[in-house]
């Protein structure tokens, strides 16, 4: 600043500058001043970032694009080779127009395309323990126009007189019984067998779903049951002329059938038991897979059926030797067999097509026209149920038909939009 500003000791302030004057001497005036601002510092370090802000409204559609031009058509392809084969040795689900060999230590299922074109092929071989096939819901398998060819039946198990078999639903947990006997039960489909509980004159057998409880019946003795798979036997009841015995999947809900004496029923998988009907000469009995809808016949009786669980019956059908009777899982639908060179009679439509007749329409409660022809069937069930029928629909029958010095044949029927049947053969076991 000049020299007339200010008095002695003040102070002045270049804001220009940014520089300090004074204090102000009488001698030498304001003097050289001092620079207030000094040299710029270094950046300093990155702060932290800041919270994102929120997304803001959306922009306006874009006008849509031209369609390109199409391009030119690729060159055919070459022509196709044989068809492939794949080697499967466990449940695989078919592609179309491939071949499978099965090639498993034990059944290989195979399970259908779910949606298959028309004209698609699927082409199978076993060279295995088999094979079987698995339908989708709206599916059906026919053997139309092919005979008994390709069908190969396996004996097993110790040749005896062999009464009643029974099935879980998938058929690995196998039970069968004979008279002056034991109990014999397979956990691999019938490929190796072993005996349980004590010899006795079994006479019939069956089996919960999961193969583990069973019941089986003794001709002048007791009912026993299960529930490890046959390890173990508990008697229950009295000693009764047994002859027949159903359980309902679960193995729950049980009923047996006296020769000379009264149905029984029980709600405690065989704990107790309670009378029913009236005594009769019962020869056969069987169940739904709840155990509420329950069908019996009579030797040179009629035929009953209950759908309480055996409160209350119901009789139908003209007086014949009945020997053995059958349902489906849901009770509705029976079949039932009589003596040596009797005709099977059914409830449903054309059950004997696969035996030598057709049958109309019928519904229980109405009478049951014949349906096959007069056949020496065995005493024994002729026509049986697969156990564990809980997990098949009812348009699905699986039939046992044992013939005079024969093994158990299993077929399986199934039935076509037309309301009439197919069969196939499922498995056999003697």
């Amino acid at each position: 600043p000049i020299a007339v500003i200010g008095a002695k000791d003040d102070f002045y302030l270049n804001t220009t500058t940014n520089t300090l004057y004074g204090p102000k001497s009488a001698a030498t005036g304001w003097g050289p001043g001092v620079g207030l601002v000094g040299p710029q510092g270094g950046d300093g370090a990155t702060g932290p970032t800041g919270a994102t802000g929120t997304v803001g409204p959306a922009g306006p559609q874009g006008l849509q694009g031209f369609t390109g031009v199409a391009g030119p058509t690729g060159p055919q392809g070459p022509a196709g080779g044989p068809m492939p084969w794949i080697s499967a040795t466990a449940g695989t689900t078919l592609l179309a127009n491939k071949g499978y060999l099965a090639n498993g230590s034990s059944t290989v299922a195979f399970t259908l395309p779910a949606s298959p074109a028309v004209g698609d092929v699927i082409a199978i071989a076993g060279v295995g323990s088999g094979w079987s096939l698995v339908q989708n819901a709206g599916q059906w398998v026919t053997r139309s126009s092919l005979g008994a060819a390709g069908f190969q039946w396996m004996a097993v198990g110790p040749a005896a007189y062999w009464m009643s078999v029974a099935s879980s639903s998938d058929g690995t947990y196998l039970a069968a019984c004979q008279i002056g006997g034991q109990i014999h039960t397979s956990t691999d489909s019938g490929a190796s067998w072993t005996a349980r509980g004590s010899s006795r004159s079994w006479y019939s057998i069956a089996s919960s779903s999961d193969g583990m409880r069973l019941v089986a019946c003794a001709q002048s003795s007791q009912i026993y049951t299960s529930t490890d798979g046959g390890i173990t036997w508990t008697p229950r009841e009295s000693a009764r002329n047994w002859l027949s015995v159903a359980s309902s999947s679960d193995g729950v809900n049980l009923a047996a059938a006296v020769y000379g004496g009264q149905i029984y029923t029980s709600t405690d998988g065989g704990a107790s038991w309670t009378p029913r009907e009236t005594s009769r000469n019962w020869r056969s009995i069987t169940s739904s897979s709840n155990g509420q809808r329950l069908a019996a016949c009579v030797d040179n009786g009629l035929l009953y059926t209950s759908p309480d669980g055996g409160v209350t019956w119901t009789a139908y059908n003209a007086t014949a030797s009945w020997r053995s009777i059958t349902s489906s899982s849901d009770g509705m639908r029976l079949a039932s067999q009589p003596a040596l060179n009797g005709t099977a009679k059914s409830s449903f439509p054309r059950m004997g097509a696969a035996l030598g007749r057709s049958g109309k329409a019928v519904g229980i409660g109405k009478p049951w026209p014949p349906q096959a022809m007069a056949s020496a069937w065995s005493r024994r069930p002729a026509w049986s149920r697969r156990p564990g029928g809980a997990t098949r629909s009812t348009s699905q029958r699986v039939v046992e038909a044992r013939l005079p010095g024969r093994q158990v044949a299993w077929l399986e029927m199934r039935m076509l939009p037309s309301s009439c049947f197919t069969w196939v053969v499922g498995a056999s076991r003697s």
